[in-house]
């Protein structure tokens, strides 16, 4: 009996102290991304999520690490992509010709 429930504590234990950093797809960060320029809760949100996948990294939690890879790659494109209004129109059809 002692065995048994030796055994249910130890696999308790394991679950308890298992990964649990949640992986999100590519549109799934786009999006939130997206969204936290637009909203300043999802902002904190996401600068939370962010702060907390850095920590897990730092402990050496590969999936945290390769989640805020994702998400800086993502959130550095944003960055330097020209959006419309950056972009002069005139240039553009100037170099075409």
């Amino acid at each position: 009996m002692k065995k048994y429930l030796l055994g249910i504590f130890v696999v308790l234990l394991l679950v308890a102290c298992g990964d649990n950093v949640k992986v999100y797809t590519k549109k799934q960060k786009e999006e939130m991304v997206k969204l936290a320029d637009e909203n300043q809760k999802a902002k904190a949100d996401l600068d939370k999520l962010l702060e907390n996948l850095e920590i897990k990294a730092k402990e050496g939690n590969k999936t945290a690490e390769n989640e805020l890879e994702e998400f800086n790659s993502i959130i550095n494109w944003k960055v330097t992509t020209p959006t419309s209004k950056d972009v002069d129109f005139r240039e553009i059809l100037e170099s075409k010709n």
